[in-house]
């Protein structure tokens, strides 16, 4: 018999809640890891992995509302979604270890295993996940105890996305230490010494001590490859071409330049930064340059192989007018100034020359712009100082990163132009100090190196790349990674506690929801009752909406502090932060509900998150505080949503039985789930296409437009779903009125249903 009231013990709903965390240990690794396994471990271009995202998603269309109809049909003494929940426990276990698995295979191999692993694990996840969401619509009637139910779990849930975000990397670090399996790391004096050992990825991690307590850990990749190369790589560097203005045509052949690779032939393409200097055309393997003026510009070439792999060059075209002197550089400046230095002018007309006397036009770039802004007035070049926002943070910000706020090291990049297409640039190197004793700085980025597995050791020599503000002696110390050993290791033990979280809440919860008795099962008439529910039509495309937000913007924040920020040590610390104050804010939900109605609670939450994600766009990748305090406002924001969201799904379910008479939770569920699954996967492809459309190259320095892609990556590109998704709220009926007659009307309704 039903009960009027319904209400769910604390152990019940912690059972319960424990199916969500076992299924986040999964989902938040896809969501915020598999993009890069597959990239940056793996070598799957991101064309390539995001066809595999949208691909699987064929089979789920079909998948989710065939096992919403199937649960609906289940009948055990157990229920009717129990059941699922403990027959796919071990295999979703064991396929969440095998996809994040690197087989010895050849490129292709690995594109087919890993398109199999993911169909194998989303075809798992549709059998665990539908009855299990389906269960919120069983377990209780009572609408308050449903959104008890929802905070339970979602808390449950952001414990497990909170483990998953904060401890993954450490513990992909910790367990995969290996210095024999792909590349082993030594030390002498300030060489450091790679040798190749088998076919992989490692990540080799430098610290430059300063043997005064300071020490800065930086890392770089290693690719081994096989003897034969698989994909396009650079084979002799293109200089910086100087040509004289009426030099009409010039054409480079492109066959020395690139390896075409195991799966060529190659295709080039071509890009020009100032069309207005040069346009440029591919003519079969030769580079054809066209005169259009005088002046500078960059010239990008692209080799894509028959997998979409690629391999880029860059080069640098002048044209001058004939007999023009290029303007020399005179002097080559370091500058070193303490912090609240307020502003530094410096003149810029001693740093150059021109034998023909022409009057020169100056302009500068900063790599970074976070410690200072710049600007050039009459041949004198100003740094001024940036007033930091939340200095309040400084001292939280230097205990956690060893970085004092606004400190640092930038590179200025000053050009002069003679109008006549003759252009000299100049680097000058800046540090921004403080009076404490600094720990070494780097000069430049550490190379990414890919080596043959039968190539001879090589040598990095530490001392070019590292230098110390105070003059200290550096001594270095490396260790490596093995990526793929790491992260396998990882998911075994995520994948042993989901099996058993899963079976501990089929053991905890009973179904108590159930439909008339009398009700005629007909999927057609399902389908029906979903198509004309415009709550449900809403619902359905603001799950879509949010889940391509969460997987675009879960899936690159990796990208974003290991190649924008440069700080791929704070990821966790920034995950581990947000997951922090989503654990607290998603307390707010029920509350916030109760007094405003669910929809309105999700409307507002939601436009605030899109307004503080898009803010990251203009955040520059020094502003490490700035960037924490947005993922504060950001996270909780986006917290009460969680459980919310799950809670109006029951509502609809609740909805098309009140209007119709009839109930099939599992469908109502299903068809949602799709949804989620489908912003999962549009937010995956997505990912891969625009990292490919960015240039963005696995494992190596990334050129200025990859990084403007990657900040718009976290900023207004996922931002615009959530946007969207406040539009689609606006269409659904169900207010918080709505929801007091409709439960009211369900209870006095079931009071007098009959069951054998």
């Amino acid at each position: 018999m039903q009960t009027a009231s319904q209400r769910l013990s604390v152990t019940e709903k912690v059972g319960y809640s424990l199916g969500d965390c076992a299924a986040n240990f999964i989902f938040q690794t896809v969501m915020m890891f598999l993009m890069f396994f597959y990239t940056d471990v793996m070598g799957i271009s991101p064309v390539i992995a995001g066809m595999i995202f949208l691909i699987t998603r064929i089979f789920d269309a079909v998948n989710d509302p065939m096992m919403g109809a199937i649960s609906d049909r289940t009948n055990t003494r157990w229920g009717k979604f129990r059941p699922w929940v403990l027959g796919s426990a071990v295999p979703f276990g064991v396929i969440g270890v095998l996809m994040f698995t690197n087989p010895n295979l050849s490129a292709w191999g690995k594109i087919i295993y890993a398109f199999v692993t993911y169909n194998l694990m989303m075809m798992i996840y549709t059998v665990n996940n539908v009855p299990y969401c389906a269960l919120t619509g069983v377990v209780t009637g009572n609408n308050a105890e449903r959104t008890s139910l929802a905070s339970y779990r979602f808390m449950l849930a952001m414990i497990a996305s909170f483990v998953v975000q904060s401890f993954s990397i450490p513990l992909v670090n910790y367990l995969g230490v290996d210095n024999k399996s792909i590349v082993q790391a030594t030390v002498q004096a300030d060489q450091l010494i790679v040798a190749p050992e088998n076919s992989g990825l490692a990540r080799i991690i430098v610290h430059a001590h300063d043997g005064k307590g300071n020490v800065t850990k930086k890392e770089f990749f290693t690719k081994v490859t096989k003897p034969i190369p698989e994909s396009p790589g650079l084979k002799a560097p293109l200089a910086d071409l100087a040509l004289e203005k009426s030099f009409g045509e010039h054409e480079i052949d492109l066959t020395p330049v690139f390896d075409a690779g195991a799966y060529g032939p190659v295709v080039y393409s071509v890009t020009v930064q100032d069309p207005g200097v040069a346009k440029a055309q591919i003519a079969g393997n030769r580079l054809k340059l066209i005169e259009a003026g005088v002046g500078v510009t960059n010239i990008t070439l692209t080799a894509k192989d028959r997998l979409k792999s690629t391999a880029n060059e860059q080069f640098s075209l002048a044209v001058k007018v004939p007999g023009d002197s290029v303007p020399v550089v005179k002097s080559k400046p370091e500058i070193t100034l303490n912090k609240g230095f307020g502003e530094k002018e410096i003149n810029v007309g001693e740093l150059f020359s021109d034998a023909d006397g022409d009057a020169l036009a100056y302009k500068v770039e900063a790599d970074s712009g976070a410690l200072f802004s710049t600007k050039i007035e009459n041949g004198r070049l100003a740094l001024i100082e940036r007033q930091r926002l939340f200095r309040f943070l400084d001292g939280l910000i230097q205990r956690i990163s060893t970085h004092v706020p606004g400190t640092g090291d930038d590179r200025l990049t000053v050009t002069a132009d003679d109008g006549k297409g003759g252009q000299s640039s100049l680097l000058i190197p800046v540090t921004v100090r403080t009076s404490r004793n600094m720990a070494p700085a780097m000069m430049r980025p550490l190379p990414a190196e890919t080596l043959s597995s039968e190539s001879k050791p090589i040598s990095v020599d530490l001392s070019q790349y590292f230098e110390d503000p105070d003059k200290d002696s550096i001594t270095y110390s490396a260790s490596v990674i093995n990526q793929s050993k790491g992260y396998q290791r990882t998911m075994m033990i995520f994948c042993s506690l989901a099996v058993v979280f899963f079976v501990i809440t089929f053991a905890t919860t009973r179904e108590r929801v159930k439909p008339d008795p009398k009700q005629k099962m007909s999927l057609k008439q399902d389908v029906s009752d979903l198509i004309h529910n415009s709550a449900w039509i809403s619902l359905f495309f603001l799950t879509v909406f949010i889940f391509v937000y969460l997987s675009l913007r879960g899936a690159v924040t990796l990208y974003y502090f290991t190649y924008y920020v440069g700080r791929a040590d704070l990821f966790s610390l920034f995950n581990m932060l947000g997951m922090g104050v989503t654990l607290g804010a998603i307390l707010l939900a029920k509350p916030l509900s109760m007094r405003f109605g669910k929809r309105n609670t999700f409307m507002v939450c939601l436009f605030l998150t899109a307004v503080f994600a898009t803010a990251y766009l203009f955040v520059p990748p020094n502003a490490i505080a700035l960037i924490f305090v947005l993922q504060v406002l950001v996270s909780g924001c986006y917290a009460p949503t969680i459980p919310t969201l799950w809670a109006m799904m029951a509502d609809v379910a609740d909805y098309t039985e009140w209007k119709t008479g009839r109930r099939a939770t599992g469908i109502t569920f299903s068809a949602t789930t799709f949804g989620l699954k489908m912003g999962l996967s549009l937010g995956g492809a997505l990912t891969g296409w625009l990292l490919a459309y960015f240039g963005y190259i696995a494992n190596q320095e990334q050129t200025e437009f990859a990084l403007k892609g990657i900040r718009m990556m976290v900023s207004i590109i996922p931002a615009v779903p959530f946007f969207l998704g406040v539009g689609m709220l606006f269409l659904y009926k169900i207010n918080k009125q709505t929801e007091i007659q409709m439960t009211s009307e369900l209870m006095e309704r079931r009071k007098h249903f009959k069951y054998d």
